[in-house]
Formats: structure tokens, sequence, C-alpha cells
């Protein structure tokens, strides 16, 4: 577990064990979020489009448009197969240069969760849950500048600065521009989490960052909070045999797309009404294999040791102050910056070639809905134990 996710996990897990019953919910919407278009990342490159192709290995007579989207948001309630067809169109509108989902839904139709994952893994997507508003956009393909973390120099000398300074400066104008933009929601807003169903968006994402809320499933044909999302009327024996069917289909596809099993774990050892926060290995078992062996290193490992760094500088300095010197560590924290930078262009160059042979295969004469929603098809019932049952209940 990335240690930042450990503390807050530690932090709320108590808190958030309260009361999680169905509430009505506006359907989904997805968003693009401003910050992320293509003219306002390629200021990170000069505003040279061709430095950012050969930043990632990619062809440069193929960039996308300077509108196209980089990132959407998707709120709301999964209600509907429009649902699904919604991310459909904004995979469709950025032409396969949509990299990230940004995702703060409260859940809904398990089932259709379970279709979003698919779509998700299928077009090679990133997930990121979300829970503050305004959304707080950072690039997902290249390694922020160290700023001041890095080691301080002593007065007068000439030691090389731990970022490159054109690349600094770059960051610094690109953040600035992106800090006028209009942004989605309110900062006095409240939290938004990714929970129940968009957990299986969440854990789809090929490169997946932060903490969702899981609880085991729900059938209830009220949206009063009073049943606590179970249907009391049916007898025991009913709804037992059903919510363990429910849940042998959320656990396959929690498999199918490598949650880990601690993730699984925590599925299932949470009752029905109340909600438990969960995350798992930012990248999937085989895929991280992979890269390893392309990239030579662990990017999720050193993004654990940049944080773990991090984090003891700050204990220390808030702790004695002036008293102890944080230089070693700050030296430290270069040399895995430094490693980082090197080791995360890689993974993102790989990743960035994988999506877009995915999206030429999958649409490349155009994103068909139907076939798309029929190759989903395919795939749950894949992996669904008992595909020829009746569907799954509805259950957020």
């Amino acid at each position: 577990m990335h240690p930042v996710s450990r503390a807050i996990f530690a932090g709320t897990a108590l808190a958030l064990l309260a009361c999680a019953a169905p509430r009505p919910a506006a359907a989904i919407e997805v968003e693009c979020i401003e910050a992320s278009k293509y003219k306002y990342l390629w200021q990170l490159f000069d505003n040279d489009p061709k430095k950012f192709a050969a930043y990632l290995q990619i062809d440069p007579a193929k960039l996308p448009g300077p509108e196209l989207c980089r990132a959407v948001f998707l709120t709301g309630g999964i209600h509907s197969r429009v649902d699904v067809d919604k991310l459909i169109d904004a995979i469709t509108a950025n032409r396969g240069w949509l990299a990230t989902i940004y995702l703060a839904s409260g859940g809904g139709d398990s089932g259709l969760g379970r279709r979003l994952a698919e779509l998700v893994r299928m077009f090679w997507l990133k997930t990121q849950s979300f829970t503050r508003l305004p959304v707080a956009y950072r690039p997902d393909f290249i390694v922020p500048p160290l700023g001041t973390w890095g080691p301080r120099a002593a007065p007068g000398s000439t030691e090389k600065p731990a970022d490159d300074p054109a690349f600094a400066a770059a960051w610094q104008a690109y953040q600035k521009v992106i800090d006028g933009l209009p942004q989605i929601g309110k900062a006095d807003g409240p939290a938004h989490r990714c929970m129940s169903s968009c957990s299986s968006v969440f854990t789809a994402g090929i490169d997946r960052q932060g903490i969702v809320y899981v609880h085991r499933p729900r059938r209830s044909k009220s949206k009063d909070a009073k049943d606590f999302g179970n249907d009391l009327t049916l007898s025991m024996a009913d709804t037992v045999q059903y919510l363990q069917r429910a849940e042998q289909a959320q656990v396959s596809l929690y498999q199918q797309m490598d949650a880990g099993e601690e993730f699984i774990r925590i599925y299932q050892s949470t009752p029905t009404n109340i909600i438990s926060p969960a995350t798992g290995a930012r990248t999937p078992r085989y895929v991280a294999d992979l890269l390893l062996a392309r990239c030579g290193s662990d990017a999720a490992q050193l993004q654990d040791l940049d944080s773990q760094l991090r984090g003891m500088i700050l204990e220390i300095e808030n702790r004695v102050g002036a008293f102890v010197d944080t230089n070693r560590l700050r030296m430290a924290l270069a040399s895995v910056h430094e490693r980082r930078i090197k080791v995360e262009q890689c993974v993102a160059d790989a990743h960035e070639r994988e999506r877009l042979n995915n999206f030429a295969k999958l649409c490349g004469q155009g994103c068909d809905h139907k076939r798309l929603q029929t190759m989903i098809d395919d795939k749950l019932r894949d992996i669904t134990p008992g595909a020829a049952s009746p569907p799954a209940p509805q259950g957020r």
C-alpha cells in the first residue's frame, strides 16, 4: 500500500464505518478536465507538440488536436446502460487520447459498474479516485519538479540543482496557466468519493491511484434508507442465494482486474450497510512484471520510497525544526527523484503506445456502440460464474 494511502486508510477507517444505505443519485456525467487539454500540456514541452511526441515515443504525424482532453471527471450514479454509452462517447470524442478517468461516483447498479470496468480495461485507461473539489489535475505521464524538496546547497555553492531549470520553468508556466482555468466543483463543496460499484471501474484502471470504498452486495427495491440496502420482505434463504451469486460475480471481476487479495478481503468482510476504504497495487501484477523488465525498476516502489522520504523530512522538521539536519534525506530523495523521472517516462511510453494501439483496434473505423457493448457482454460472460443465471442485483 502506498504510504500516503496507508495513513489516510488508518485515519479514516473508523469514521467511515457509518451507514451507507442507498439514496437517489443522478446519472453519471463525464466531464473534460480543462487543464488536461493538450494545448496546455504542450507548454511542458516549450509549446512544441513534436517534443511531446518524442517524449512519449509516438508518431509526431498523429498527434492529438489541441482541444482534446487527456482526463475526464466521472461523477453521479451508475444506473443505466446509457451510462456506459456516455463513457464510450468521451473515449470517441477524444480519439484515443483520453488517458485517465478521475472517479467520484457514489455507485449504483453493480452489473453496470462491471460493464464500465470492462470498457476501461479494453481501452487501457488509468483511474484515479477523487475526494475533494475542485479537481486538481496533474499530468499522468511526467514527474513534477522536486522544487524545495531538493538538497539545501551551502551558501556560495555551485552544486547542480536537483531539477532541470528549463523543465522547472516550463512546469511553473503550466501551473500558472491552469490555475486560471475554469475548475470543476467548489473548494468548499462536499467530499466526492468513489464508492461501491464505482470500485469496479477503479480496479479496471491499468494504473490506479487513490482509495475507494466498498461493501458486500445489496438487494433492495427501495430507495429508503430504512432497509439498509436489503429487501426485508424476501425470505432469508432466497436473499442469501441471490447475494452469494452477486458476490461471486463481483469477486470474479476484481480477480480479472487483479485488484489483489487484500482488496477482495476487505470487500467480502464489509457488511452491506457500511463502507470500508480499500486500495491495492498501482498496477496489475503481470503488467508490473512487464514494465519492470522494460524499464529496469518498479515505478510503484520508487513512488512509495519518494513518499516515505518526504514524510520523514516533514516529520523531523515539524517536530524538531532546525535542530536536525535533513540534508542527507533530501539528497536521498533527489536520487530517488532522478531515477523516477526515467522510469516513469518509460512506463508512460509503454502505456501510451498500448492505449493508442487498443483504440485503433477497437475504434479504427469508428466506435460502434453496439459492437462495444456486445464485446463487454462476452467478456463478462466469460468471467461470471453461472452467467446463464439471472443478472446480479442492483445495489450501490
